[in-house]
C-alpha cells in the first residue's frame, strides 16, 4: 500500500508541476574577453516556485487533481 501511495503523490507532484505556467526571462550572455562578467545563475527549485504564475483556472486544474488523487488514495487505504 505504502509503494501505490508513494506513486501517487509522485504523479500529483508532476502533474501539478506540469500544469502551473512558470514565467522564465530570456538571458543574453556574451563571452568578452578581458571582461570577468559572472555566468548567469543556476538554476534552483526554490526559484522555480517563485516565478509561478496562477491563474484562477491554474488553480481549478490544480484543485481537480488534487480531489482525483484523494479520492484515489481514499479508495486505496479503505482497500487495504
Amino acid at each position: 500500500m505504502w509503494w501505490k501511495l508513494s506513486a501517487l503523490a509522485a504523479a500529483t507532484i508532476v502533474a501539478i508541476t506540469l500544469i502551473i505556467p512558470i514565467r522564465s526571462r530570456a538571458v543574453k550572455y556574451d563571452i568578452v574577453p578581458g571582461e570577468g562578467s559572472p555566468p548567469p545563475s543556476g538554476f534552483s527549485l526554490r526559484q522555480m516556485v517563485e516565478n509561478m504564475y496562477l491563474t484562477p483556472g491554474t488553480v481549478i486544474l490544480i484543485a481537480i487533481v488534487l480531489s482525483v488523487a484523494g479520492a484515489i488514495a481514499f479508495r486505496i487505504i479503505r482497500a487495504a
